[in-house]
């Protein structure tokens, strides 16, 4: 997010790629997130947030908002 709002909104420099863990990223890592009769049920709710999510820029507009920048560019 750091780079996003530094190179696109503030014209500034960019950060590392990956993200510094603020906790133990494999504190869990031995355990599954979910048991494999549940795959399906996670696979849906992925795929609802996934929809959720692109639905937000497309109210926003923000994408058309970002291709107008660049064509104005050219």
């Amino acid at each position: 997010m750091a780079n996003f709002v530094s190179i696109y909104l503030l014209g500034g420099a960019s950060f590392d790629v990956l993200p510094t863990p603020q906790y133990n990223q494999f504190d869990y890592i031995d355990k599954p997130l979910v048991t494999s009769e549940n795959v399906e049920r996670l696979q849906e709710t992925w795929q609802q947030y996934a929809e959720q999510t692109e639905q937000w820029c497309r109210d926003s507009n923000w994408l058309n908002a970002t291709e107008d920048a660049t064509e104005e560019e050219e």
